[in-house]
């Protein structure tokens, strides 16, 4: 006999019942407890009503809690606003760390609709409203991958839109309106090439050349210092190791900045607020680090110890540059547990071989 039991079917009839297995009386139904007779159940699906609205889906638990919060920030604004997409999405996520204290990451996770979050960014972010509604980020960075690819050699179509992009996944809409001003794109492009060397010379379509060795140090040690300055204590643990990292892209990185560019970025008419350094730190590909969003450091640094200790280590250089490159892995999360819990080389790097 098959039985079904539906919760709240059966009638009230003072009789404790309860269900057994199908197979363990004669005929493998429902008896009760005092062994009296039940009476049929009444299995009709009881009226329910309309099922409650889903709320909008947070992210999953397992992100820290600044991390969820802002991706769901990204994802309200993506489908509700005018003015945000997921090309220009990367400004926002910093902009939402930025604010990212408290139990800011909490109220975003709790709310229930877009709609909350919405009001909610209306008194954390300033601006958020007017660039819901608006985005001067995609008319002005159109016209400027369109200008580049018009004025210099070394771009050609289709670059102009990879350029429109990546501006607008930057963009501060309080930092364009001069290109929507501009009276045409050799301004554009004028003014961007006087304050920015390298890209002179990639506008130009010249080979870039690394920095020179003597003033790599420098460079290294000028964008950590501001980078620390922006990140409210979270780097201080990865100073050195960011200093080695920064120099080392400097020397030879394939996309390395220029003598001139470097030489600019030391100069003393270049200080933290510089828009060249402004956003060092919460800008990626640090802004993890910036905001804390990575294991224990003291758990990454152990791991580090003991991966350090390994023949065939040595391109990490040192524990600190190493604490660099395991925290701001993607897999961070699983790859610090993993190195600790690692007994020996080959496991530890085992650990890092499926990023």
């Amino acid at each position: 006999m098959f039985l079904v039991a539906v919760a709240g079917c059966v009638e009230d009839t003072g009789a404790a019942t309860e269900v057994v297995d199908a197979g363990a009386g004669s005929d493998g139904v429902a008896g009760t407890v005092d062994g009296a007779d039940a009476p049929a159940p009444d299995c009709r699906v009881p009226d329910l009503g309309a099922p409650e609205p889903e709320p909008d889906a947070a992210p999953q638990a397992s992100l820290p809690p600044c991390e969820r919060a802002c991706d769901r920030v990204v994802d309200c604004a993506a489908d509700a606003c005018e003015g945000y997409n997921w090309t220009n999405a990367g400004r926002l996520t910093v902009d939402c760390h930025g604010v990212c204290r408290g139990d800011f990451a909490e109220e975003m996770l709790s709310m229930a609709t877009c709609d909350e979050v919405a009001d909610r960014l209306a008194f954390s972010l300033p601006g958020y409203p007017q660039a819901c509604a608006t985005n001067p980020c995609f008319t002005a960075c159109r016209r400027l991958g369109r200008c580049i690819v018009q004025e210099c050699a070394g771009f050609e179509l289709p670059a102009d839109q990879q350029i429109a992009n990546d501006c607008a996944g930057r963009c501060n809409p309080n930092d364009v309106a001069w290109i929507e001003n501009a009276r045409d794109c050799g301004q554009i492009v004028g003014a961007i090439v006087d304050s920015d060397p390298a890209f002179g010379r990639e506008c130009r379509g010249e080979d870039p050349e690394c920095a020179p060795e003597e003033v790599c140090d420098a460079y290294g040690e000028k964008v950590s210092t501001c980078m620390l300055l922006h990140c409210d204590g979270h780097l201080d643990a990865y100073a050195e190791g960011l200093r080695q990292a920064l120099s080392n892209y400097c020397r030879g990185d394939e996309e390395c900045p220029d003598r001139l560019t470097v030489e600019a970025i030391i100069g003393d008419d270049v200080g933290c607020d510089h828009p060249w350094l402004r956003d060092a730190g919460p800008a990626p590909p640090f802004d993890a680090l910036c905001t804390g969003e990575v294991p224990p450091e003291q758990d990454v640094h152990e791991a580090c110890a003991e991966l350090m200790a390994c023949p065939g280590s040595e391109g990490l250089q040192s524990v600190e540059l190493c604490a660099v490159f395991v925290a701001l892995r993607a897999d961070a999360w699983d790859a610090v547990p993993c190195m600790l819990a690692a007994e020996g080389c080959p496991d530890l790097f085992a650990c890092l071989a499926d990023e």
